[in-house]
This record gives structure tokens, sequence and C-alpha cells, in this order.
């Protein structure tokens, strides 16, 4: 073998011709540029849509919690009235038992 052909293939990969070598080099620098370039991308997407994303779930949760708020104080408020009622009840039936036994309070 020519020594030149041996020395160029211990010193790394050995192209056809020099074209080729500038082609497939090209290639390579294509490549890495569109990854580059695709991360960056991404990192955009994600730097956009995240703080997006956090303040539509921020209004959702003080949506739910005004909700909840609202429910809560619709719920104390029967159970209120239905406690008044009950007493309500229970004080005319004292009254009634009263009257009917002839002790009212006079």
């Amino acid at each position: 073998m020519n020594t030149a052909r041996l020395k160029a293939r211990r010193e790394g990969v050995c192209y056809p011709s020099q074209p080729v070598a500038s082609v497939l080099d090209l290639a390579v620098a294509l490549l890495a540029l569109m990854v580059c370039v695709t991360m960056g991308l991404l990192a955009w997407t994600l730097g956009v849509s995240i703080p997006a994303v956090l303040r539509r779930s921020r209004a959702s949760l003080l949506q739910a919690r005004l909700e909840l708020a609202v429910a809560e104080r619709r719920l104390r408020h029967a159970a209120r009235a239905r406690a008044e009622a009950i007493q309500d009840a229970a004080a005319q039936a004292d009254d009634a038992g009263d009257e009917a036994q002839g002790t009212g309070d006079a």
C-alpha cells in the first residue's frame, strides 16, 4: 500500500476525495445548526407557554375558591334557617303543651 494512504488511515477517517469530505462536513454542520435552532425554539416555546398556563391555572383556582365560598355561604344560611325553624317549632310545641296543661305563663 501507499504510505500516504496508510498515514491517512492512521490519522482518522479517509474520504475518497476532498470534495466528498467537504460535503460531509457541511452536512454535519447543518445538522448541528438544525439541532441548535430546534432546541432554541423549544426553549422559547416553553418559556412563553408555561407562564400562560400558570396564569390560567391560577385564575381557575381563584374561580373555584370563589364558587366554594359562595356555596359555603349558602349552606351556612340554609343551616341557620333550618335551625331557627326547628327552634321555632320546638318553642311552639312547648307553648302548645303548656296551654294544653293550663300552665301558660301569665
